[in-house]
């Protein structure tokens, strides 16, 4: 969906067997929910610049290589509400759960996207946390995890580059998570002192 209005809603579909699951740019005041998008070779909602209110909530999203993707975090015209989501792929197959995407040689904006991302059950798969691989300065001091259960193989990207990792104000909040799986840097300086550090564990099983 893209520049199709304000307060639209996608509800109750299936959507399968493609590409894209969903894109969505353009949108004020959009709601997607209680939707299973599944086998998907590239992204089961793939969100792009100038989104406004957006919330998705409560889907099925599985089997797809990158299962959310919020794209261009160089771009800062979003705010955006992910929550009480159900995210799993099997055992080491796809490449993210969650994927936040940066242009390589963007400078910094002027003010960054907001994602509050929140109440969330990513399971299985490689990734639970991607981040691509050209971080600008800044980060994304307006995402905020709070409450999420990650149970991947790996927590995060492992080859972030090491700011990202180091530097405790790269993620605007990460805190009251359970987060499990590797983690190939160590404990990132933005992990919060409510998480629950899991690491090396999954709190379900990939087959289940």
């Amino acid at each position: 969906r893209s520049s199709a209005g304000a307060n639209n809603e996608i509800v109750g579909n299936e959507i399968f067997n493609g590409a894209v699951g969903m894109d969505i740019a353009e949108a004020t005041g959009a709601r997607v929910h209680n939707n299973i998008i599944h086998n998907m070779a590239a992204e089961g909602i793939f969100i792009l610049n100038n989104v406004r209110d957006l919330q998705i909530y409560d889907n099925l999203l599985y089997d797809s290589d990158i299962n959310i993707r919020p794209q261009n975090m160089n771009n800062d015209n979003r705010l955006v509400y992910i929550y009480r989501n159900r995210i799993y792929n099997p055992h080491l197959l796809g490449a993210e759960n969650f994927y936040f995407h940066f242009w390589p040689s963007s400078p910094p904006p002027s003010s960054y996207p907001e994602f509050y991302i929140y109440h969330n059950s990513i399971v299985g798969g490689h990734i639970a946390f991607g981040i691509g691989d050209a971080v600008p300065a800044g980060g994304m001091p307006n995402a905020r995890f709070i409450n999420n259960i990650f149970s991947s193989y790996q927590f995060y990207t492992p080859w972030v580059d090491s700011t990202f990792i180091t530097n405790s104000s790269m993620v605007g909040a990460f805190d009251y998570n359970w987060a499990g799986g590797i983690y190939a840097r160590g404990v990132p300086a933005w992990f919060g002192s409510n998480n629950i550090n899991a690491r090396d564990q999954k709190m379900w099983t990939d087959e289940t």
